[in-house]
């Protein structure tokens, strides 16, 4: 092993990869570089990771300053992050498989050399970094001339581009002419000791790259660009676009936030904005693909602009960090919170004057949480009308009853809006109703929940309520399993019992329809009008109300006279076409009235279908 420098030599380039001059050393001296580094006892792994005993090996044997390859040289630190020139890099920044070259700095060195060609081109330490893609000198693409190379070993630079050192003319006319980016200049520039003024400044040059052309890859080709499926070309393009972007500092990429957001909400037609529906990978990278704190400054940014424009309280996380407080409601988030429906909570905060523009559709809303929290406290025992319904678990009928008689308050709003009812009075109404209810588990015989006892006693179902009320029933029920109002149950006997002195002479026009003859208004007014049935004005004994009746008698009178083709459906179990084609076989036609029935009406005493 020849222990002093070698007799062979060549000139070291102060830009030279330290792994690539080995392999000109080799070309030197006539030997493979694999043999020539196992002659000279040169530890591959070592010089490639900066291990300065290999370095300085390499230095005696090549008579070059050890300062000056170390200056080239990429150093391993022991966390696996690498320093070229106090520069902090990440393997993800270093070529290690493939061998890029400019081939008009490859023809520069030969013209200028007295070596043949394979010794006198040489390999530069910035073709190695994977963020420089462009020859700053000659405004060329760099080409790839070798991939897959083993990384484990020493590259055989000579080898590798021995092919193209045969072509250079035409790989020079092929390449891509164009200058550096702004990205490959900034990185020169830190790498030089040159002086920088960028956002970019406050990042380790590892993570200055990653959100350069993170950033630059979304503003130039969508929110969904993935840089690993992005060809160098358009990572070029990236680079370029994120680093003119930082340049212009922390507004900059603030501004970049505001036309992602603002492109978002003029495109889309769903839900409210997410983070990660607007600034696609520029939020998610950051959120899993940046790990450590070298990306916080973009996290920070980020956070920021969500903190300003984004409708974020507790329960939400941004990077993985639960948000404090809240500083903005959007109308779902408010609605969410105060239990307010967004159609009349949007009303109340359009009132108060805190939307900006009311053309704004509700997902783009946003409101000061604080003043808003003032108001809503304020509406929170409001309900509107439609919305008491499912607050008592009562049907739409019910609903209509309790709110017309008065039972629950309507109370006008004012500015615009709808009347609303207060919760505080509900709560009031469903304790005394429920209050003395004895709890069952299944309802008892003779019992049923108030509108199907109203049917079934004919009673208003106002009528039945204010009973309870009153306490003029001796048992209400209320059936476990079910709430609010339809869980409440009473006697039907009692019910009749109760209000027997009340009772009209006969039934109301909608409940004989109804619940007698099984048909619908129209039909009923028909016969009305035909005078096949009588109809009595009443008024109500309990409202007063005027109203239509049907006597009892007159009903009987009606039923013994004419039988609809539905009812015979019924009771005989046929089909209604079997049964009038029967009819019709026996000469038995339906009944024609004085006016046009849109029912079939048989005289009972001609029907005979047994």
């Amino acid at each position: 092993m020849i222990t002093d420098g070698l007799a062979l030599r060549l000139p070291y380039r102060l830009d030279e990869f330290p792994c690539w001059f080995v392999s000109r050393l080799a070309a030197r001296n006539g030997r493979p570089t694999k043999a020539f580094a196992a002659d000279m006892g040169l530890d591959s792994r070592r010089i490639i990771d900066g291990q300065a005993d290999a370095v300085e090996r390499l230095a005696t044997l090549g008579d070059v300053r050890f300062a000056d390859l170390m200056h080239e040289t990429q150093i391993r630190g022991v966390d696996g992050s690498y320093a070229l020139r106090d520069q902090e890099l990440r393997t993800a920044d270093l070529r290690r498989s493939r061998i890029l070259i400019c081939p008009e700095c490859l023809a520069d060195d030969i013209a200028s050399s007295d070596l043949p060609p394979s010794q006198a081109a040489y390999g530069r330490m910035t073709w190695t970094l994977a963020n420089i893609r462009t020859c700053a000198i000659h405004g060329l693409a760099l080409m790839e001339v070798v991939k897959d190379v083993i990384s484990h070993n020493f590259p055989d630079w000579c080898e590798h581009v021995a092919s193209a050192l045969k072509n250079l003319p035409k790989l020079a006319a092929s390449a891509a002419r164009r200058p550096a980016s702004t990205l490959e200049t900034y990185i020169s520039d830190r790498l030089e000791g040159r002086p920088t003024s960028s956002w970019l400044d406050g990042f380790p040059l590892f993570a200055a790259c990653h959100v350069a052309e993170t950033m630059g890859a979304v503003a130039s080709f969508g929110t969904r660009a993935n840089l690993r499926k992005l060809s160098e070309d358009q990572r070029y393009v990236a680079g370029h676009a994120g680093a003119d972007i930082a340049a212009g500092g922390e507004s900059a990429v603030v501004s970049l936030l505001s036309d992602l957001h603002r492109t978002y909400l003029d495109k889309r037609t769903g839900d409210a904005a997410t983070a990660q529906g607007v600034f696609g990978r520029l939020y998610t990278v950051p959120a899993g693909g940046m790990v450590g704190p070298a990306y916080d400054p973009l996290r920070s940014v980020i956070r920021g602009y969500l903190s300003d424009r984004f409708a974020l309280g507790p329960g939400d996380h941004v990077f993985g960090s639960p948000v404090p407080e809240r500083r903005w409601h959007s109308v779902r988030t408010a609605s969410k919170e105060y239990g307010l429906t967004p159609k009349r909570l949007r009303k109340i905060v359009q009132a108060e004057g805190l939307i900006s523009d009311p053309s704004l559709p509700d997902r783009d809303v946003l409101f000061d949480a604080q003043i808003a929290d003032r108001i809503f406290r304020r509406e929170q025992d409001m309900i509107s009308r439609n919305s008491v319904r499912g607050y008592i678990n009562a049907s739409v009928t019910m609903t209509r009853v309790l709110i017309d008689d008065g039972f629950i308050p309507l109370h006008a709003a004012g500015a615009g809006m709808n009347n609303f009812c207060l919760k505080s009075e509900i709560d009031a109404l469903m304790t005394r109703l429920t209050s003395s209810a004895d709890p069952v588990s299944a309802t008892p015989g003779g019992t049923a929940p108030i509108a199907q006892a109203a049917k079934r006693s004919y009673r208003p179902s106002g009528t039945i309520i204010r009973l309870i009320l009153e306490g003029g029933l001796t048992w209400v029920g209320r059936l476990e399993g079910k709430s609010g109002f339809d869980a409440l149950l009473v006697d039907i006997e009692e019910v009749k019992t109760a209000t027997k002195s009340d009772d009209l002479p006969g039934l109301p026009v909608a409940t004989v329809a109804a619940d007698v003859l099984k048909t619908n208004w129209r039909v009923m007014e028909q016969l009305i009008e035909a005078g096949a049935i009588d109809v009595q004005a009443a008024f109500d004994p309990l409202t007063r109300i005027p109203t239509r009746i049907i006597t009892h008698d007159e009903l009987d009178r009606f039923r013994k006279r004419y039988v609809s083709l539905h009812a015979l459906s019924k009771e005989t179990g046929s089909h209604m076409n079997a049964i009038n084609r029967s009819l019709q076989a026996k000469g038995v036609m339906p009944v024609e009235f004085s006016v046009p029935v849109n029912a079939t009406f048989y005289r009972r005493d001609e029907v005979d279908l047994g």
